[in-house]
């Protein structure tokens, strides 16, 4: 069923003053930050718009958003994750190379480059026979 966008709007605008007051207060329990709780609202209610199909058949939502909410959190902070230890190894990096350290990179080079030696010393072995 198509709905017109003005009847859309008002529907989402009562969707959201019942809802975004429950969502971001769950979103603070968990996460304890105001700011990173109003952003993860803000982020599900731009979702929800983008999809109207999954709020505007529906009276009670509940469940569905608390799930919604803690599997955006989990991929936030597995973002945040991966962004740490990508940061530290890249910190890490640099005080090796200051220091004159061989770096991660400099032993999958050698790595790669003994495999290579070895696959054309073993090519040419074969082919001299």
């Amino acid at each position: 069923m198509i709905i017109p966008l003005e009847n859309r709007t008002l529907r989402f605008r009562d969707f959201f003053n019942k809802n975004y007051p429950k969502v971001k207060t769950f979103a603070w329990q968990l996460l304890k930050s105001e700011e990173d709780a109003e952003d993860v609202a803000q982020d599900i209610f731009v979702k929800l718009w983008e999809n109207p199909e999954v709020w505007e058949e529906r009276d009670k939502l509940d469940s569905y958003l608390y799930t919604v909410v803690r599997n955006h959190i989990y991929n936030l902070l597995k973002h945040k994750n991966v962004e740490e230890n990508y940061k530290e190894a890249a910190a890490q990096k640099m005080e090796w190379e200051e220091l004159g350290l061989p770096t991660p990179d400099d032993d999958l080079q050698l790595k790669e480059l003994d495999r290579r030696t070895y696959a054309r010393t073993a090519q040419e072995y074969f082919l001299d026979e």
